[in-house]
């Protein structure tokens, strides 16, 4: 059963760092943003099952990181 919350865009914006048109198809939910976030500003958080998806951003990596 399909969720309303399914296949939903998120956009980024980040001058210098995230190509114009960039796209990507690695899928993500909510507590990646979180671990995103927190990887970027280099907060302290609990471990969740968040994966940032920095490395992908820049499209540098096609691989997100387990948060540590």
């Amino acid at each position: 059963m399909a969720d309303i919350w399914e296949d939903r865009a998120i956009i980024a914006r980040w001058s210098k760092h995230i190509l114009s048109g960039a796209k990507s198809d690695l899928p993500s939910v909510q507590y990646d943003l979180m671990a995103t976030l927190a990887e970027l500003t280099g907060a302290k958080v609990p471990v969740t099952d968040g994966i940032s998806f920095l490395p992908t951003l820049p499209r540098k990596s096609d691989k997100q990181t387990l948060q540590s």
